[in-house]
């Protein structure tokens, strides 16, 4: 089986309010900004990032009705294209796990 997993920490720029499925499923999306200093070919490099992230199904309704634009999250899922229709390059972060990480939990 192939591997398609990520874990990211970040800031949430953007909140939109929830959308529904015909089936009644909820699917929220937000923006999310990665900031942090990264060890690539010897140096360190700043690495600044946006991605679009979706989460879908009741399970999240509670951990999404506590998030606000500013609020620090860490973030494990999946890559997907964005859109069938769209470019297969324009991916979003499915999210499985969210957790919301205090200031003092920072390093």
């Amino acid at each position: 089986m192939e591997n398609n997993s990520l874990e990211l920490t970040g800031i949430i720029i953007e909140v939109n309010p929830p959308r529904y499925s015909p089936a009644g499923i909820p699917h929220w999306r937000w923006l999310l900004e990665h900031r942090s200093k990264q060890q690539e070919a010897g140096r360190q490099r700043q690495i600044i990032c946006q991605i679009a992230v979706q989460l879908s199904g009741v399970a999240f309704t509670e951990i999404c009705s506590q998030i606000m634009l500013g609020t620090r999250v860490n973030i494990q899922g999946f890559l997907a294209r964005s859109s069938y229709r769209g470019l297969p390059t324009q991916l979003v972060f499915h999210g499985q796990t969210v957790k919301i990480v205090e200031p003092e939990n920072i390093q």
